[in-house]
């Protein structure tokens, strides 16, 4: 092969854009007691030097009055296995971004509920 067609190649490569998907996480959020965690702050989290999650660290969701909660990212095959920390009260729960599995899902959403070891707060 010439070397020009392989440089015209290379760009073309270069140039498919990657398009992401909007991946959703959602699922019920509840105290040790079962009770839901009712309009409660969720955000992605990263462990520490895991930079294939930064960029979605600080993206956040609020439960509802049943502690349901959506948390909506745009993820691409390169974030398939990302590990990122869903941060409830201040409890960390792993979630691992599943391109596969999420596409074969028939309501585009991955489920994850959250029971937090913390007993809901004293009202007052």
């Amino acid at each position: 092969m010439n070397k020009g067609l392989l440089i015209v190649l290379a760009l073309v490569a270069l140039a498919v854009p990657v398009t992401a998907e909007t991946y959703r996480i959602s699922g019920t959020s509840t105290f040790g007691d079962g009770t839901p965690a009712s309009f409660q702050d969720i955000t992605i989290t990263c462990q520490r030097g895991d930079s294939n999650c930064y960029q979605y660290q600080g993206s956040d969701a609020m439960t509802d009055n049943d502690g349901v909660y959506t948390l909506i990212i745009n993820a691409d095959d390169d974030d398939n296995g990302t590990e990122i920390l869903l941060t409830l009260r201040g409890e960390q729960f792993l979630h691992v971004i599943d391109l596969d599995t999420f596409r074969m899902t028939a309501d585009n959403r991955m489920t994850q509920d959250l029971q937090l070891s913390q007993s809901p707060p004293m009202p007052g």
